[in-house]
């Protein structure tokens, strides 16, 4: 089997448009009280716009990045910068 993408999280998600599910073996999870999302977001709606990207896509995206938005506003107390277990980083990198 292929080396997950995300190593910190397992998971199933299933998309609400098509209904495929996904893992950490092709997908990643950012969690809203990550304080670097928002603007990874916006990084990711200009990209997108860039490549060409459909107006629904965009308008989603930019639906996310409200609520991302509203969601850090709301809670201010768990925003912070993203961490890991530092044996887990080094479990990763020993593959």
């Amino acid at each position: 089997m292929p080396e997950p993408i995300d190593t910190k999280y397992k998971f199933i998600a299933v998309s609400n448009e098509h209904g495929t599910e996904h893992n950490e073996y092709d997908a990643i999870v950012f969690l809203a009280k990550d304080k670097a999302l928002h603007e990874t977001l916006i990084f990711y709606y200009v990209i997108c716009v860039k490549l060409g990207a459909q107006t629904e896509q965009l308008e989603s995206i930019r639906r996310m990045i409200h609520r991302v938005e509203v969601y850090q506003n709301l809670n201010p107390n768990k925003v912070k910068v993203a961490d890991i277990d530092v044996s887990l980083l080094k479990q990763d990198k020993q593959g």
